[in-house]
C-alpha cells in the first residue's frame, strides 16, 4: 500500500508482502528468477528494471522499519546526551557493502539534558553496520519515507547506543 507498491516486478512476477527480517532473524533474501534460480527458491517479485534498456537487477520497494512506540522527544530526554543525526552522505564511497563497515560525513544536531542545544557540521560518524544493528537502544513512533524512486525507503527514529564520531 506505499507509493512504491506495484502489483508486479520488473520482470512480471507477482510483488508480495515480505518480512525481510523478523525479530532479528533474516527470514528472506530478495530475488529476481535469476538469482531465484541459482538458490533455488522462488522470486521474491524483487526485480528491478529502472529503465527498458537496463539490464535487471534486484531492489526493494517499501521497504522500511516497523514504528516503535517512543516518540523522538521522549527518546532525546532518555538519551539525555548525545548527537541526533539528520543526514548522511557519501553512502556511494564511505560504505562497504560486504564487510558492513562505514564512515560517512554527516550533520545534526548536538543534544544535551535531553534537548537541541546547537546544529552540528562536518562532522563524520564511522562503524560498522552490522554492529550497529545490534546497539539499537530505542525505536521510535515516527516512520518517515525518504524521496519515492524505484525503491522508496523508510525508517522511524533510531536511538544507536554507540557510534564513533569525529569533527566538530
Amino acid at each position: 500500500g506505499g507509493l512504491a507498491t506495484a502489483s508486479f516486478d520488473g520482470e512480471g512476477v507477482a510483488s508480495r508482502y515480505k518480512r525481510v527480517v523478523d525479530k532479528g532473524v533474516l527470514t528472506t533474501y530478495l530475488h529476481n528468477l535469476k538469482t531465484a534460480a541459482k538458490d533455488n527458491v522462488e522470486s521474491t517479485g524483487n526485480a528491478s528494471k529502472p529503465s527498458y534498456k537496463a539490464t535487471v537487477g534486484i531492489a526493494p520497494s517499501n521497504f522500511y522499519i516497523e514504528n516503535g512506540e517512543t516518540s523522538l522527544e521522549s527518546i532525546l530526554q532518555k538519551m539525555g546526551k548525545g548527537l541526533l543525526i539528520i543526514n548522511v552522505q557519501g553512502l556511494h564511497s564511505g560504505l562497504n557493502a560486504v564487510s558492513g563497515d562505514f564512515s560517512l560525513p554527516a550533520t545534526g544536531y548536538l543534544i544535551e539534558d535531553g534537548k537541541i542545544v546547537r546544529p552540528v557540521d562536518q562532522i563524520t560518524i564511522a562503524g560498522n553496520f552490522f554492529a550497529m544493528l545490534k546497539n539499537v537502544a530505542m525505536v521510535g513512533s515516527d516512520l518517515t519515507f525518504g524521496m519515492p524512486g524505484t525503491a522508496y525507503i523508510g525508517s522511524p527514529s533510531l536511538w544507536i547506543k554507540q557510534l564513533s564520531v569525529s569533527g566538530a
